[in-house]
């Protein structure tokens, strides 16, 4: 796979001298769906602006779509602008992306700083209200949503430009059953198209739905890798204060009763139907 992120022994200190990152190194292929998880203060969010060149790092190198990038660089617009339409970041707090009179506003807002005009603007703005099944909030104020249409509004501003790279930062942070798992659908849909997914979360139910890949990172990393060598890792867990899923459960108790688990899901949904599967044949036995 083609690689397109690349982060060389990152740091990162707030204006005060606070330290919120030290020595992040990773590299993130095309077409990869990473989940970032760690503690509250473990600078997820910090990664994911560095990620999407908003704020450059204050020691270390970064490289996206193989151009270095520097403060200099980041802080010119001109330059930086077909690179940031390739990069989609949906931020944690909707409001951030959400300022305009109108929903569609907000969401033709990136667009039309593109140049995009007339039908083809309209086009653009409802056909994402439309993938994300909200058209009929168009004309409706930001402040007037719930919490799961806000968010959706916003994914909708991050999406609306067809990104190459989509970043998210808690995107199902607050919201309800129903609307969380429409948010995990669209990460799913976006991921089948072959784009690049990258979300810091602390809802460990939803990394096995959306990611193949998992970074557990408390300022630096504490491990990076797959789904499945990752999740079942319990010292790590416990040292990031994480709970493991449902599914990482259900394994270690098959295990415990001596029942073969090479296929196992990690999905929660996957795992309780592949339990009673394999359940109903132990008995059998």
């Amino acid at each position: 796979m083609k690689k397109i992120l690349e982060l060389k022994d990152i740091s990162y200190r707030y204006p005060d001298g606070t330290g919120a990152l030290s020595g992040v190194s990773m590299e993130i292929s095309e077409g990869e769906s990473i989940a970032i998880v760690g503690p509250n203060g473990g600078g997820k969010s910090t990664l994911l602006m560095i990620l999407s060149a908003l704020v450059p790092p204050s020691e270390g190198e970064i490289w996206i779509f193989g151009e270095k990038m520097d403060e200099k660089l980041i802080d010119n617009a001109k330059k930086m602008f077909p690179l940031r339409k390739r990069l989609g970041i949906m931020f944690q707090d909707p409001d951030v992306q959400l300022f305009s009179a109108t929903v569609f506003d907000d969401v033709a807002f990136g667009p039309i700083n593109y140049g995009i005009s007339g039908k083809n603007l309209k086009k653009m703005v409802m056909g994402a209200l439309r993938y994300l099944g909200i058209e009929h909030l168009a004309e409706r104020h930001p402040y007037e949503l719930s919490g799961g249409e806000k968010r959706k509004a916003a994914l909708a501003t991050t999406i609306v430009s067809d990104p190459e790279v989509l970043i998210m930062d808690e995107p199902t942070a607050d919201l309800d059953p129903e609307s969380r798992n429409e948010v995990v659908d669209v990460i799913n849909r976006f991921r089948e198209t072959g784009k690049t997914v990258i979300v810091a979360t602390h809802d460990m139910e939803m990394v096995p739905e959306v990611a193949g890949r998992v970074i557990v990172l408390n300022k630096s990393i504490m491990m990076d890798g797959r789904i499945e060598d990752v999740l079942i890792d319990k010292e790590v867990m416990e040292k990031a204060g994480l709970e493991r899923p449902y599914s990482v459960r259900i394994l270690e108790i098959l295990k415990k009763m001596g029942i073969p688990t090479e296929d196992f899901p990690f999905k929660t949904e996957e795992a309780l139907k592949w339990m009673e599967h394999a359940l109903s044949g132990h008995k059998e036995d």
